[in-house]
């Protein structure tokens, strides 16, 4: 994951679920005048593209590398026919949905 790389721009669809694991990307809220704020920064305890997992394919963020490093990347379509299959994935999802 080369640093500055834009992993997916507000608005746009997302089309993969990135897990860092020895690079950071920050997430940026981008408001109407072009101006952006932090929001969050994940590293290799999380994965940027949640939004895709609670059912959304676009967001209001801009995912860009900060930190270069190594990460794992995986389509949408991917996690979109695990989850409907209805195993341990689901499961997870909803009892993370209820908290």
């Amino acid at each position: 994951m080369p640093l500055s790389s834009v992993l997916y721009e507000s608005g746009g669809k997302m089309s993969y679920l990135y897990f860092p694991t020895t690079s950071i990307v920050s997430l940026l809220y981008v408001m109407e005048s072009g101006a952006s704020a932090e929001i969050a920064i994940t590293g290799n305890e999380g994965l940027v593209g949640i939004s895709l997992f609670m059912g959304g394919e676009t967001t209001p963020s801009r995912a860009v590398v900060q930190s270069a490093g190594y990460g794992y990347q995986l389509k949408a379509s991917v996690l979109k026919t695990e989850f409907a299959l209805g195993g341990q994935l689901h499961t997870w999802r909803c009892a993370s949905h209820r908290h």
